[in-house]
């Protein structure tokens, strides 16, 4: 009887793998939409020339020239069978149930209530040179949730192939004014500006075109303590012809 032990490694030096990725949308069953993703093109490919295998023990020689020839067949076949099926169906299948849990909708995290919805009713846009995505952008305070701006959502470029920048966002009148309007709603807009604080800076004349008669009826130059709470800001429009924007705002003064 022979008894041969032993152990063997193996170094896999080079492994060529490639994947592309496709983006879709899907429909969850609350009826959000979100994003989807599907691997294309998968490659596997072991360097079989490049696999170096290390015999330690008193394996017999000619037993280890066996695990030579079985691993750079068979075991090789099967690892690169592994990784293809992993990277085809594994990793999207992750990747979207992650997607799916999220449901369209994140925690903005600024404030404990603060929510922003991103669902994407369009897969993304996918170029020569550039990848572009759309998302709805709505913010709203989680306990009275979604409140729909009046603005009707526009169609908004992905990119300006007139513009140089390589990085580009485009926010919506949509989106501003959801910002504004959940912004008042999750938090308390509202602070003193004291005047030691400002080194008697603020003044009743400086506030008397705001405040018309405060100057005669406290004195030009006495400093003021402002107290100054925000309702609401909304209608916030913008205007391309002459680069200017506008809101209208509520506010205790």
């Amino acid at each position: 009887m022979v008894v041969s032990k032993g152990h063997v490694e193996v170094d896999l030096n080079t492994i060529d793998i490639e994947i592309g990725i496709a983006f879709s949308t899907r429909t969850l069953s609350d009826g959000n939409e979100v994003p989807m993703v599907s691997s294309v093109d998968v490659k596997c490919d072991i360097d079989r020339h490049d696999i170096k295998i290390h015999l330690f023990g008193n394996l017999l020689t000619d037993f280890g020239s066996l695990f030579e020839v079985f691993f750079k067949g068979p075991i090789a076949n099967e690892l690169e069978k592994t990784i293809r099926a992993t990277l085809t169906t594994v990793v999207p299948k992750s990747t979207n149930a992650m997607i799916g849990k999220l449901d369209g909708v994140s925690h903005f995290p600024i404030e404990q209530y603060w929510m922003i919805d991103w669902q994407t009713a369009d897969s993304f846009e996918i170029t020569d040179t550039w990848v572009g995505g759309g998302f709805r952008g709505l913010f709203f305070q989680e306990l009275l949730g979604r409140e729909i701006p009046a603005d009707a959502l526009p169609n908004m470029p992905y990119k300006d192939t007139s513009r140089p920048e390589k990085f580009q966002n485009w926010l919506s009148s949509f989106t501003v004014n959801s910002f504004f309007n959940s912004l008042t709603e999750v938090a308390d807009p509202s602070i003193w500006i004291r005047a030691d604080k400002t080194n008697d800076a603020v003044t009743c004349s400086k506030l008397n075109a705001l405040l018309p008669g405060i100057a005669e009826a406290y004195g030009a130059d006495q400093p003021v303590d402002i107290w100054f709470h925000l309702h609401t800001i909304e209608n916030f429009e913008v205007f391309e012809k002459n680069s200017e924007m506008k809101a209208q705002s509520t506010f205790d003064l």
